[in-house]
């Protein structure tokens, strides 16, 4: 039963890429050698195309089939969307100076959850009928406290524009969402051989949610930059979803 335990709750991998990524962002800001900013826009635009490409490779693999194949090829499309989101950002915006179309590359980052919800969505139908009361609880509980904690947050240092709150709000609740939906579907798979690519896979969830209410709270205030640690959170969230992908392979 050890060996299972320790096979089931592989965390040090996911935990050494997080603490990578902080490491490198740190010694690449202070040691002033290359632009922190060149470096932070292509690893965002890279990191997401990485994790939809293999993503895709799974759906391959699976022969578009009914779940996984279909599940895969929609958490692809999601990852995508991503990928384009950013490199909009970094191309227009960050680089041309571009401001509307700023717009644009929010479209495509918010297109990128309903995509992630499907995926998660199809897994756990597929494997329960019926939720229990205490995982619809967590349903219900996850976002409610994350969205009023970011609230609460944001109007307690003081606010002057009020469609900017609502505006973030938006991602804010559909990211809130999707991380209530893996923890749920983590606690579906916890008896099965999925076990550990879903306890990746929310690590991976985990840290990116905090990364995307933490940039849309510091995005209300205007204190975004890319000296923040915001942007080695959504890179190391790429990678650990990467590995979880892996994870999943290897299980079944």
């Amino acid at each position: 039963m050890a060996n299972v335990a320790k096979t089931d709750m592989p965390y040090k991998i996911p935990f050494l890429i997080f603490g990578i990524m902080m490491a490198f962002h740190m010694i690449v800001e202070f040691s002033g050698l290359v632009d922190l900013s060149i470096v932070t826009s292509i690893t965002l635009v890279v990191s997401p195309l990485a994790v939809s490409i293999s993503c895709f490779i799974i759906a391959k693999i699976y022969g578009m089939s009914k779940v996984f194949g279909k599940s895969y090829l929609l958490l692809g499309l999601g990852f995508f969307s991503v990928f384009v989101g950013e490199l909009i950002y970094f191309h227009f915006v960050n680089t041309l100076f571009y401001e509307e179309y700023s717009i644009m590359g929010d479209f495509f980052f918010l297109a990128s959850y309903p995509f992630k919800i499907a995926h998660i969505f199809i897994n756990i139908c597929y494997f329960v009928d019926r939720l229990t009361y205490s995982q619809k609880y967590l349903l219900c509980v996850i976002p409610v406290a994350i969205i009023l904690g970011y609230s609460a947050v944001v109007f307690g240092v003081g606010l002057d524009d009020v469609d900017e709150f609502i505006y973030s709000l938006i991602f804010v609740i559909t990211s809130s969402i999707v991380l209530a939906l893996t923890v749920v579907a983590f606690t579906l798979f916890r008896k099965t051989v999925l076990i550990s690519a879903w306890f990746v896979l929310l690590i991976g969830i985990a840290i990116g949610t905090v990364g995307d209410i933490l940039y849309n709270y510091a995005y209300t205030l205007g204190a975004y930059s890319f000296s923040s640690l915001l942007p080695p959170l959504w890179i190391a969230s790429s990678l650990i979803m990467i590995y979880a992908l892996y994870k999943h392979q290897q299980s079944v």
